[in-house]
């Protein structure tokens, strides 16, 4: 059940990453929810389910968005596995506090990443990001995440809880009582 509520989170994070966002002013800056969205499933899912997770994510961005098929997998699958690594690695990780600092600093790593790839293969006239430009969206993005990783949390709490059938309810209470 928890793979289904995010994969339709994921839904609709692409949808509005990609008809709402894109009309917020540039001053404000443009947050990446979708990159805030893969930083949380690398803390809290395990191996398996947040790299199909991811995955799908980045497949969906990369139908919807994309001018050059594959960058989003890709560079999906490469923050999941970095951040969880090191959540693995370093248990100092794992901490609520640094989650947040890491998430926006792997993101202008991966931007910078990225940005630097296409320049050399010589995809496109002028670069993606300044330098400016960069440090505001990583800002932003730090701003951001706060708020959504306690939405995710939320609804991962939710979600992930095990119910009880009613017939094991019914025989729990029962045996309370005494009969």
């Amino acid at each position: 059940m928890l793979f289904v509520v995010f994969f339709v989170v994921e839904f609709f994070l692409v949808s509005a990453q990609t008809t709402l966002l894109p009309f917020l002013p540039e001053s404000l800056g443009r947050p990446d929810l979708i990159f805030i969205l893969v930083a949380f499933i690398s803390y809290r899912f395990d191996w398996l389910g947040g790299a199909c997770l991811v995955f799908s994510l980045g497949w969906m961005l990369d139908v919807v968005s994309s001018l050059f098929m594959g960058i989003y997998p890709i560079q999906y699958l490469a923050v999941f596995i970095i951040l969880k690594v090191m959540s693995t690695v370093h248990a100092r990780f794992k901490e609520e506090a640094y989650q947040v600092p890491l998430a926006a600093a792997l993101y202008l790593l991966s931007q910078m990443t990225l940005s630097f790839f296409f320049s050399q293969l010589g995809l496109g006239s002028q670069p993606f990001h300044s330098w400016a430009v960069l440090a505001q969206d990583a800002i932003v993005l730090l701003i951001a995440t706060v708020p959504f990783f306690l939405f995710y949390n939320v609804l991962f709490e939710r979600f992930s809880r095990q119910r009880i059938p009613s017939h094991r309810l019914r025989r729990v209470k029962k045996e309370k009582r005494g009969f």
